[in-house]
């Protein structure tokens, strides 16, 4: 582990210690008074109103429990988030991108929607709940400008090809009348976390699943996989699309079943089967075809070569 890692681990067991000594909600009057400092990332500071106000608005969607024990338990991973979003900010600065307030606005009538609250409700439904609303805006800046920065970097280097097309309709044709799963994950990377501390973080969320949390913003707020940002959502799938370990889960569950924390070489999964189909194949021509795009994220040693990168 190397010397930032070490750091940032001993900030937040620190700062959890501290959390469960005082976690107490500041209400937003409150906030210009506080200065106590959860983290620094470069030049930014990420203060304890700012994680306490993230951990309100996470149990508020997630339909968690709102006890000293869920704000201690979820505390280490809502700040890896907000390190992660300063981070994310910062990048996007550099690359003078900004969001425009249109599509902050959509973004938050699109969670007014999801959430089932009435348009234009999302303020007072937070402030009800003692958050301050612009704890979501900042959130929801930090997710829209890094859709800008992957779209600025890899605009000119994603690439379909006339084969891959072809490839993927014969594909769909050979698969005709098999099974097909409309599935949904949770991923929790092992990273540099013992495995052992990941596995029960996984069954603590599959509990609170079963408890009757909601499973996407669950996904949104602490699935580590680029399907989080679309609530865990993978689309429609064959078993065999899914890899081997993951597939076999997936193909014996049935529609609106979810899975028991399944481990693999990288982390835990929580896998959900929402529904169930025949593939029907694709009589399409390639020109009618369209092809989605897809963000996958990969670990990438700190260390690597250019070719492992590119690789």
């Amino acid at each position: 582990m190397n010397r930032s890692n070490k750091f940032c681990r001993r900030i937040i067991f620190v700062l959890v210690m501290a959390f469960g000594v005082n976690c107490v909600p500041i209400s937003p009057a409150q906030s210009q008074n506080s200065l106590n400092i959860a983290a620094v990332v470069n030049d930014d500071v990420i203060s304890i109103y700012d994680l306490s106000q993230r951990i309100l608005s996470v149990i508020t969607f997630s339909n968690l429990p709102n006890t000293v024990e869920t704000q201690q338990r979820i505390a280490p991973d809502i700040l890896r988030r907000l390190i992660a979003e300063k981070l994310r900010l910062q990048e996007a600065k550099r690359l003078n991108i900004t969001v425009p307030d249109e599509d902050i606005k959509k973004a938050i009538d699109d969670l007014e929607r999801q959430n089932k609250i009435p348009s234009g409700q999302m303020d007072q439904m937070l402030l009800s709940h003692g958050v301050d609303p612009e704890s979501l805006k900042q959130q929801l800046v930090a997710e829209l400008s890094w859709i800008g920065v992957i779209s600025t970097l890899f605009r000119n280097v994603a690439t379909v090809s006339d084969q891959e097309v072809e490839d993927v309709i014969t594909k769909m044709k050979e698969n005709a009348g098999k099974p097909e799963y409309l599935v949904s994950e949770i991923f929790l990377a092992y990273d540099e976390k013992p495995k052992n501390e990941v596995i029960q973080i996984a069954q603590r969320i599959h509990a609170q699943l079963t408890a009757g949390a909601s499973w996407p913003q669950i996904a949104q707020n602490f699935s580590e996989s680029a399907s989080a940002k679309d609530g865990g959502d993978l689309g429609w799938n064959l078993a065999s699309d899914l890899g081997q370990n993951i597939g076999s889960i997936v193909s014996r569950l049935e529609p609106g079943q979810m899975s028991s924390p399944v481990t693999t070489d990288d982390g835990v999964y929580i896998l959900y089967v929402r529904e169930k189909r025949v593939a029907k194949g694709i009589e399409a021509s390639p020109e009618e075809v369209t092809l989605g795009i897809q963000q996958l994220h990969l670990n990438i040693p700190a260390n690597a070569n250019s070719q492992t990168v590119t690789g």
